[in-house]
Formats: C-alpha cells, structure tokens, sequence
C-alpha cells in the first residue's frame, strides 16, 4: 500500500478535466489489484528468503559439528534443533522483507516529493 499512495497521489495530482476519466479509471485498477499482487509477491518473497536462510543455516550446522554436539549432549534433540533453525529463518525473512518494503516506500515518497509542481487541477483548492 506504501507504493501505491504516492502514485495515486501523482496521478490525482497531474490530470486535467479531459484525462479526468481515463485516469480514475486506472487509479481504481492499481486500488483493486494491488492487494491481490502484493499478497502474492509477498508470500513469494518470503517463502524464497526463508528457504535461502533456512539452507545457510543448515549449511552453518553442518559445519560446525562441536556447537550441534554439545547442544545434543545438553538434552537437546535434532528435532528441536531443526524447529529452532526454522523459526530463525522466517525470523530473517521478515526481517529481510519489511527492509525491502521500507526502502520501496521510502524511494516512492522521496520521488513523490521531488516531481515538479504539479498544474492545478479540477481537484486544487482555490484561495
């Protein structure tokens, strides 16, 4: 949603009485579809980041043989070991993927705020 209200913004910001229509139009488009898309590119996102992180911590267990030993000669099973590792891989995912949507909407308001002044339109308050 970040990404969208400053283009929403621009769009209603920059039409004129004659494109007032056509660009309404495609304001509802990028209003419906939106969620549908983030939703499915977010869950992608995720479920790749978590895998990626998920594999490089099995990789970083596998090597390092003392720490899994000495966790096992605690009391600790693989199976806890295994659920442990899990949990810190979807950690780093969403960890990862709100920096990601934080600098998108970052770069969205900083080239909202650096468009050039926008023509009044219909919509311009009048003093």
């Amino acid at each position: 949603p970040f990404i969208f209200l400053p283009i929403i913004a621009m769009c209603i910001a920059s039409f004129t009485a004659e494109s007032a229509p056509r660009i309404l139009a495609y304001v509802q488009l990028a209003r419906t579809a939106a969620p549908a898309c983030n939703g499915a590119l977010l869950t992608l996102l995720l479920r790749q980041s978590r895998d990626t992180h998920s594999a490089y911590i099995s990789e970083i267990l596998a090597l390092e043989n003392d720490i899994v030993s000495s966790y096992l000669s605690q009391g600790g099973t693989v199976t806890s070991l295994k659920q442990m590792a899990t949990e810190h891989a979807a950690v780093l995912s969403f960890q990862e993927i709100f920096y990601i949507c934080f600098c998108i909407s970052w770069i969205a308001l900083l080239l909202l705020l650096l468009a050039a002044k926008f023509k009044p339109t219909p919509l311009t308050v009048r003093q």
